[in-house]
């Protein structure tokens, strides 16, 4: 599959990202099926930078369900949960 967006009016980004929830069990199908390259991988959490393209290829190729599209603009709240924990410290 050709997984692809064609590019916004303007050069914007799309209205949605992705995101690596809890659920995910690092096979590494995201990173190899991601035409962006946006998936990165930190210590043990995967998680998809601003260059994602809204595809949903990691979507619909994840086999546990961790990878999940959201707004754009929605905070991430795994990461603020992993704040919190460091501030804890």
């Amino acid at each position: 599959m050709n997984y692809h967006l064609s590019p916004l009016p303007g050069g914007g980004q799309p209205p949605v990202r992705a995101l690596i929830n809890g659920k995910c069990i690092r096979c590494g199908l995201c990173l190899e099926i991601c035409p962006a390259q946006a998936i990165r991988v930190g210590g043990k959490i995967f998680s998809a930078g601003t260059e994602c393209i809204g595809c949903a290829a990691c979507v619909e190729i994840c086999p546990s369900g961790a990878a999940v599209l959201i707004p754009r603009d929605e905070p991430d709240k795994s990461k603020s949960i992993v704040d919190d924990r460091s501030r804890e410290k």
